[in-house]
């Protein structure tokens, strides 16, 4: 039954990820309300596709720092709710990004 869901996840990876990222777009970008429970499962997808693809925790630096960009001119332009948002994800993509580097460093 594992081998299966395995073989599923990787036939079917890049939309798992084209789901992801457009799922931390529109997160950011069209609700407009802190909603935990869809952070918590894009969350879980990510770490999925980091699981699926093997990226580095590197790679998750570079969303982080181009949200970190945007984020102060979305705030000059009366946005702070997108910028909140964006702040948000930094975390999370930081985080996620150092958790994945001490993994691969154990192994």
């Amino acid at each position: 039954m594992g081998e299966r869901i395995k073989n599923f996840l990787n036939q079917h990876r890049n939309y798992l990820l084209l789901i992801t990222v457009l799922g931390v777009w529109i997160d950011i970008f069209l609700l407009g309300s802190f909603t935990d429970l869809i952070t918590l499962i894009l969350i879980g997808l990510w770490i999925l596709v980091i699981w699926l693809y093997h990226v580095r925790g590197r790679v998750l630096a570079i969303p982080a720092t181009v949200f970190l960009i945007l984020s102060p001119l979305f705030s000059n332009k009366g946005e702070e709710a997108i910028a909140d948002r964006m702040a948000v994800w930094i975390f999370i993509f930081l985080i996620l990004g150092v958790l994945r580097e001490l993994f691969c460093q154990r192994k």
